[in-house]
């Protein structure tokens, strides 16, 4: 007894031409290729948007947290005498 797919199986073979058969598969193939990049490009971009909120204020957080750091010790190498020079030419310029 067998299954009553092989049938259809064996009965889609026996009616079409090879060259028919060949085409279709192709097609299936291309198909089947088409819906995975598509499945694939989806599954990518939607967690890149999602975190994109997240990894953002991470990254800005950073970036001023640097810019704080790198101006308290620019401040704190200072000599007093550029202090009040920076100072007089701010009173002079305002």
């Amino acid at each position: 007894f067998a299954p009553s797919f092989s049938t259809n199986y064996l009965d889609f073979f026996m009616r079409k031409p090879w060259g028919e058969i060949h085409k279709e598969l192709q097609m299936k193939k291309k198909h089947d290729i088409i819906t995975t990049v598509i499945f694939n490009f989806v599954f990518l971009v939607s967690p890149s948007v999602m975190l994109y909120p997240t990894f953002s204020n991470w990254w800005n957080q950073n970036m001023a947290s640097h810019s704080v750091t790198n101006y308290k010790e620019s401040v704190a190498k200072m000599d007093n005498s550029e202090a009040e020079k920076m100072l007089l030419e701010t009173h002079e310029y305002n």
